[in-house]
């Protein structure tokens, strides 16, 4: 399939859709690049080092979920919130202060909400620094509502987190499209009944020609 950009899609999707979720992690927000060595991090402060691949094992993971497998795999005397909060001090100050949206996000999701069309968001992530991204790169007042994996005690491998997105905004999933940059994310999406929008972001690069072929939608940018 050609890849396309957002921006020359908007208006198609604005007709087809009756709401949009959004990841928000290598998606809305260049982020992954802060998560993707959190883990490395939190244990370089232990003086344990990380295996191979640590970070990109746990990502999909909710924040309980990637602690629990840090205790377990580096057998750890610390409790799941402890090392959570150590993971958390390390990422918050970069969400806070320094981590951008993808370039030509805010036009698109200003676009979408002057047009109210419902939006959610889908997030591994953990609410308060997410939100203070968003806010702070003045989007936050653009979804409906956030939906994170460790509230809702799932990951985003499971579909049930898309499920009560969708719910939310009162949309079958036929009529949901579901923008991710994740293949694990992007197959649970598209065999719930989703229209996956497979989004490109250079963390993931290695999985992109299979998210093309996955995915009815696939863009390189928002631009």
């Amino acid at each position: 399939m050609p890849s396309l950009n957002v921006w020359e899609k908007r208006f198609e999707i604005l007709n087809n859709f009756s709401a949009i979720i959004f990841d928000l992690d290598g998606t809305v927000l260049d982020s992954l690049y802060v998560w993707h060595d959190a883990g490395k991090r939190f244990l370089e402060t232990l003086n344990i080092r990380a295996k191979e691949n640590l970070d990109r094992v746990i990502f999909s993971m909710s924040m309980s979920q990637g602690a629990q497998f840090i205790k377990d795999e580096y057998k750890l005397s610390l409790g799941i919130q402890e090392i959570a909060d150590g993971v958390n001090l390390i990422v918050n100050d970069r969400y806070k202060n320094e981590v951008p949206l993808k370039a030509g996000a805010k036009d698109v999701l200003d676009f979408f909400y002057a047009n109210k069309m419902p939006m959610l968001a889908a997030t591994s992530g953990d609410r308060e620094i997410e939100e203070a991204a968003l806010k702070r790169c003045g989007v936050l007042n653009c979804f409906n509502k956030i939906f994170t994996c460790s509230e809702e005690n799932t990951s985003k491998t499971k579909p049930d987190i898309f499920y009560k997105c969708a719910s939310f905004a009162g949309a079958l999933p036929q009529k949901t499209l579901v923008f991710d940059d994740c293949l694990l994310n992007l197959k649970a999406v598209k065999e719930a009944g989703f229209v996956a929008a497979g989004f490109f972001d250079r963390e993931n690069i290695e999985d992109q020609e299979t998210i093309k072929q996955i995915c009815p939608y696939y863009f390189t940018d928002w631009k």
